[in-house]
């Protein structure tokens, strides 16, 4: 199993409703969890596009109204990254990112699943979307480069 995955927000500890930058290929995951997450013991989380998939454990969550510790990897390969936040109202969420180097991977109908295991091995899906990509650049049109990046939300 691959260490826990936890990303702070670059010096800003509230919870983020919007893909980072600067612009990167690939996918943005907003997921909003019920409070009960915050009870788990050593949640597991899982993510797959398509048939291709990452396990982490969380060993814990953050404190109340801050993000984690600093970025970690999901995936040996530090291109999927992923933020728990647990806001000052008890709820929690996760933020994840899924990046690709080679735009011509991504396929509009790409399929994301997002599973939720507790600490006995339940797993509940908690997110199961199919991507359609746009194309994006970060900051005023032509500067940058150019991306593809889909967003994808759960309630």
């Amino acid at each position: 199993m691959l260490a826990p995955v936890l990303a702070g927000g670059c010096g800003d500890s509230s919870p983020k409703s919007q893909p980072p930058a600067p612009c990167t290929s690939g996918a943005w995951l907003h997921i909003s969890l019920s409070s009960t997450v915050a009870t788990l013991a050593q949640p597991t989380v899982t993510v797959c596009r398509n048939s291709v998939c990452y396990t982490s454990v969380f060993q814990q969550l953050p404190s109340i109204g801050s993000g984690g510790t600093p970025e970690q990897a999901m995936s040996d390969t530090a291109a999927i990254t992923g933020t728990l936040w647990r806001k000052s109202d008890g709820s929690v969420s996760l933020d994840i990112e899924w990046r690709i180097d080679d735009q011509s991977q991504l396929v509009d109908g790409d399929h994301y699943v997002v599973t939720l295991a507790d600490g006995a091995g339940t797993a509940t899906a908690v997110l199961d979307k199919t991507a359609t990509y746009v194309m994006s650049a970060p900051g005023v049109a032509d500067a940058g480069p150019i991306c593809m990046q889909a967003t994808l939300l759960a309630p």
